[in-house]
């Protein structure tokens, strides 16, 4: 599905509340990564056993090595292989189990990115790429989008519609149909 064809998908509350679905099978769609608590994909698997005895340099960057299987892939490559954590402390096998290769750059990850980038004479198109990522950014958070402070707002309008005056014992049949509308609007605010 193309990112515009999303967009619609999930600004339109009117249809499935804005969850994107797919037009031929009419499953949920959802971005081509792996969820916390999700499995990895099976070819990820295989790939890894016919690739990790091959790995010159593995570069493990922003992660605490704590969820499995992932935190245990840097053990098992080569041990001729340079191993790169780039993180702000040493975790997993960098910590407990350091190899005479590692190398531990313990310093925010945007900034090990630039510098590498540098040394390897690509600082120029490592701009390029940030300049157009921040410009595409831009032109979406311009984007006339369902807003949140607005259904906020419509909420706070409801609630204060919905409240009993000091002294009312009992809501209207009018009162009775506000509340069913808060309500309503409440569960379309829940995704």
């Amino acid at each position: 599905m193309s990112s515009e064809e999303l967009k619609k998908h999930v600004f339109n509350r009117e249809v499935n509340n804005g969850i994107p679905t797919c037009s031929k099978c009419k499953g949920f769609v959802k971005p081509d990564i792996v969820f916390f608590g999700e499995n990895l994909p099976a070819r990820f698997f295989s790939q890894w056993d016919d690739d990790c005895e091959d790995v010159d340099i593995a570069i493990v960057a922003g992660s605490s090595l704590t969820v499995y299987p992932f935190a245990g892939l840097p053990s098992e490559v080569g041990k001729n292989s340079i191993r790169l954590l780039v993180n702000r402390e040493a975790v997993g096998d960098f910590k407990s189990r350091k190899r005479k290769n590692d190398i531990l750059a313990l310093e925010d990850c945007d900034y090990v990115a630039e510098t590498l980038a540098d040394l390897l004479g690509w600082k120029l198109d490592l701009d390029k790429l940030i300049k157009t990522a921040k410009a595409q950014f831009e032109s979406t958070k311009n984007e006339k989008k369902p807003s949140a402070e607005l259904d906020a707002k419509e909420l706070a309008s409801k609630i204060k519609k919905v409240e009993l005056k000091d002294g009312d014992s009992a809501p209207t049949k009018k009162e009775d149909a506000d509340v069913k509308d808060l309500d309503e609007e409440i569960a379309k605010l829940k995704i």
